[in-house]
């Protein structure tokens, strides 16, 4: 009843019905609306570029690209379409792009926003150089009526062109000019990655990562930030950065990997944090994987670089529980650790033949290397001359001394005289 009155013949109450429909998430009805818009107007174009945005809603390539296609082809100057299809390709195929970034311009009215797409599409095809002329003419040309995000782009272009102080400055004034909404994370990651190339200013770039960090809400983004400060210390060998940003990853990730893990451990490792490490791979690791080598590995090693006279014997347990976990591994699995067991029964060895003075246990682990690797003949060597050790030389006898003194001849009576 409510079409006959408003008129039932008017594609348009169709196309209302159809937006009605949308706005209560019915893409059914709506799609059912638009057609019949269609069947009153072939020629419909806005009924075409309808249809296919309720299937651009669901994400459904196979439809709504031919549909906006279609609606071009209904009327080769509806720019809405053209538009549509441009930003689509732009993602994906800037070569397809292209073509509907031209037919968007050529039947839309000139302006600034325009000028602006033409910019956005030159960087997007990697023409770096043209990008930032473009940019700069309309920031020239409009002042502070261009958006904001023209300096973002022409930080990213001076950045790609090596020219990191005018990335800098334009990124100075991205955060300067834009509206708190219009920044993004991604800004401060981009700024941070920027001023991380530039001497002197590393402190700067972790202090943005952070902000990255606090202000996006998704997680997978707060890791991937970190990760990118983490990689960010790793280039510049600021080993002591490194290990605190993986150890911040490690830690915010609900589900972190062993690699994770790994990496948090070695990067304490490297920048000489002992404790830490000691910490990660001894405990952690080793009580999250104890099916796996190297919690038992670095959790010794590390116990190494801690005693470098290695007198203290802190060492000892550590390679001697890496050794109880390589007896449980099968033959097959225990000849990839051939060295690492070597490695354990030498450090074992030698504690127990210098410093414990336990000759009998450091034989013992001498003769697993031999076992291990019967190439090793200078270890057989070294076991014959601990079980044979060469006994004491004899000191000669000290001659005694007289114990009377010796008696004196008397002169002849007369001597001398």
């Amino acid at each position: 009843m409510a079409t006959a009155v408003k008129k039932f013949s008017d594609p348009e109450t169709y196309m209302l019905m159809g937006d009605a429909y949308r706005i209560l998430i019915d893409g059914g009805n709506a799609v059912t609306s638009y057609q019949k818009a269609l069947e009153l107007d072939p020629k419909h174009a806005a009924a075409k570029n309808a249809i296919a945005k309720v299937y651009l809603t669901q994400n459904n390539p196979d439809y709504f690209l031919p549909a906006f296609e279609d609606a071009i082809k209904l009327d080769p100057t509806y720019s809405p379409a053209m538009f549509e299809l441009y930003y689509y390709w732009y993602f994906r195929d800037v070569n397809k792009a292209a073509g509907f970034l031209d037919q968007y311009v050529a039947n839309s009215d000139p302006g600034v926003e325009q000028e602006l797409m033409k910019a956005d599409f030159l960087y997007a095809s990697s023409k770096f150089a043209e990008a930032k002329a473009k940019a700069t003419e309309l920031i020239t040309q409009n002042g502070d009526k261009v958006p904001a995000r023209m300096y973002r782009m022409l930080g990213y272009v001076n950045d790609t062109l090596g020219d990191q102080a005018a990335a800098k400055q334009a990124f100075t004034t991205l955060f300067t000019k834009a509206a708190p909404e219009e920044i993004l994370p991604q800004d401060y990651e981009g700024y941070a990655k920027i001023v991380g190339k530039i001497p002197g200013s590393q402190s700067e770039a972790y202090g943005n990562f952070q902000k990255a960090i606090d202000l996006d809400t998704v997680m997978a983004n707060k890791v991937k930030y970190i990760n990118s400060a983490a990689k960010l210390a790793k280039d510049l060998k600021d080993t002591a950065q490194e290990a605190n940003w993986l150890g911040v990853a490690y830690k915010i990730d609900p589900d972190p990997s062993q690699k994770a893990l790994f990496d948090w451990g070695f990067a304490n490792y490297r920048a000489r944090n002992y404790a830490a490490a000691d910490s990660i791979f001894c405990n952690i690791y080793q009580n999250k994987f104890p099916d796996q080598v190297f919690g038992y590995m670095w959790c010794a090693r590390t116990a190494v670089a801690r005693d470098t006279t290695l007198q203290q014997g802190i060492h000892i347990p550590p390679y001697q529980k890496l050794l109880s976990y390589t007896d449980t591994l099968p033959d097959s699995t225990k000849v990839k650790y051939k060295s690492l067991m070597v490695e354990a029964n030498t450090y074992l060895a030698q504690y127990y033949a210098n410093v414990a003075k336990q000759t009998d246990s450091a034989i013992v682990h001498l003769e697993k290397i031999v076992a291990i690797d019967p190439t090793r003949t200078e270890i057989a060597k070294t076991i014959e001359q601990l079980k044979n050790p060469p006994k004491p030389q004899r000191q000669p006898a000290q001659k005694q001394p007289a114990t009377k003194p010796a008696t004196t001849k008397k002169k002849p009576t007369g001597e001398g005289k």
